[in-house]
């Protein structure tokens, strides 16, 4: 099994696009969300139900109206001009 950090330095290096939001959910925690580009092999889901409250596939164009933080639609829309440059 390869370190956590290990894995983020080979999609980075693999995809080219790495964005990383640090946030605050209540007083005494801080997370750090890491995303990245990649494409997926199946359609299957595994929901970690503890952080996730719905999974689902959907177009990265309609990805906007269904997030709710403009932190997050700011990722998306990101993550979609990586993508128009690479094609």
């Amino acid at each position: 099994m390869y370190p956590p950090d290990f894995i983020v330095l080979i999609l980075f290096v693999d995809t080219g696009f790495r964005e990383t939001v640090t946030y605050s959910p209540r007083r005494d925690t801080t997370k750090t969300v890491v995303y990245f580009i990649a494409k997926a092999k199946n359609r299957d889901l595994i929901p970690q139900r503890e952080e996730i409250s719905e999974i689902r596939w959907i177009e990265i164009d309609q990805a906007g109206s269904h997030l709710t933080y403009e932190n997050d639609k700011l990722i998306v829309n990101k993550a979609k001009a990586f993508i128009a440059l690479m094609k």
